[in-house]
């Protein structure tokens, strides 16, 4: 993953983003946009919450903030699946398709 401290971030561009909080602050200070799926154990707490179009398969979309110390895919799995994104100017549908 050191190739991506090599990268020149564009503003207004959507990048994967990986869990390393220091990487993902850089793309937000570049105002560039960050997506990752979350990881087990993704210590945080919802600070908003709007329902979800399930429908479209969506249970809610929320905001959250970090706690502790330092602080989609056409394939049907099942599974719940959680992104993480910097964007909130796109729906959460858009979000999951980048």
């Amino acid at each position: 993953m050191n190739f991506l401290d090599d990268l020149i971030l564009e503003p207004n561009a959507f990048y994967r983003g990986y869990l390393d909080f220091e990487r993902l602050y850089h793309m937000d200070q570049c105002l560039s946009f960050f997506v990752l799926r979350e990881k087990q154990n993704f210590n945080h707490r919802r600070v908003d919450s709007r329902k979800g179009d399930n429908s479209k398969g969506f249970n809610c979309d929320q905001a959250i903030k970090l706690k502790g110390v330092h602080t989609s895919s056409k394939e049907e799995t099942g599974k719940n699946l959680v992104f993480l994104t910097n964007n909130f100017a796109h729906n959460a549908e858009t979000i999951t398709k980048l």
